[in-house]
């Protein structure tokens, strides 16, 4: 597994600042897993893995080359990190005061048309899930800049394209598409970016943390941190036409802790799947940060639940 890991014992409200990726292993899915090391330092948030077929992986995340982080956190002297020591939710590459810097060299957050942005999405890459991760030499952008590309979600077809889900942050069709048919280098492009009737991945509905993946009969689904609480879904037969996002599941984790039987998640992001060897999912695994998950907490980690047989 790959995970968002908030440094300086902080809690989600960091993510801008303290933000880096981890490598955690386990036996079996559904046991415990260890913390085996950091993949990628900070600034780094919101890791996809995919695989290519030389055998080498990549991991796709907001972040790192060219985003520069906020100030740095350190919250060990509490539990709650939230506006207590003035930092307030500062996105990577603003100013103290949380305002946007703007200009080059920080490819997304494309809002306004421009390159004018602040944050990116990049690919590490290597040849064993055990590192060393590698940086791209190149940024992953979209129609030449014209499209922001946060929260990445691939997925790599048999025959070596590259579609990756992206937030576009766009007023029409703010989740979409992108296609490089070269690979996980790029170039990739939005083809239906200026029609607001197609291309979109349910929807102009608010949502993030795009999930891309393929079942056994070759349809296609994506799962989202859909706001602004709901956990949404979308599907699609031929990956074109798509439909609106509806409820997939909930904010109450169950534990098989006979010491505690539930935990309820005030917001429940950055959702993917695990399959078995059948090519069903098995597990749905996704970041909780227990309710209040406000200015009186903010304690997040990453909950892997076994999903039920139909």
């Amino acid at each position: 597994m790959f995970a968002s890991e908030f440094v300086g014992k902080c809690g989600l409200s960091s993510w801008g600042q303290n933000s880096q990726i981890v490598h955690a292993v386990s036996e079996t899915p559904g046991d415990p897993y260890t913390r085996v090391g950091v993949a990628v330092e900070r600034w780094a948030h919101n890791p996809a893995l995919a695989r290519t077929a030389d055998g080498s992986s990549h991991l796709w995340h907001i972040g790192g080359t060219g985003a520069k982080p906020g100030p740095q956190r350190n919250c060990s002297a509490r539990r709650v990190p939230l506006e207590s020591d003035g930092l307030g939710d500062i996105y990577p590459g603003s100013k103290p005061d949380g305002t946007r810097m703007g200009g080059p060299p920080y490819p997304g957050w494309c809002r306004d048309g421009t390159t004018s942005c602040n944050m990116s999405t990049v690919v590490h890459s290597a040849d064993s899930l055990a590192g060393p991760w590698t940086p791209s030499t190149v940024w992953v952008q979209i129609n030449a800049g014209h499209l922001s590309n946060e929260n990445p979600g691939p997925l790599v077809l048999p025959n070596g394209t590259v579609m990756l889900l992206v937030d576009t942050e766009i007023t029409f069709g703010k989740n979409m598409l992108a296609v490089s048919p070269s690979g996980w280098q790029g170039p990739y492009t939005v083809p239906l970016w200026r029609n607001s009737t197609a291309g979109a991945v349910g929807g102009n509905q608010e949502s993030e943390d795009g999930y891309l993946y393929r079942d056994h009969r070759g349809h296609w689904h994506a799962l989202f941190h859909y706001f602004p609480k709901t956990r949404g879904h979308a599907f699609s037969v031929d990956g074109v036409r798509w439909s609106n996002i509806s409820h997939a599941y909930n904010g109450t984790i169950v534990l098989s802790d006979p010491g505690q039987q539930s935990i309820e998640c005030g917001r429940r992001e950055r959702p993917s799947l695990i399959f078995g060897t059948a090519g069903h999912p098995t597990h749905l695994v996704t970041g909780c940060c227990v309710k209040p998950c406000n200015a009186s907490g903010d304690y997040s980690f990453t909950a892997v639940q076994p999903l039920g047989t139909a």
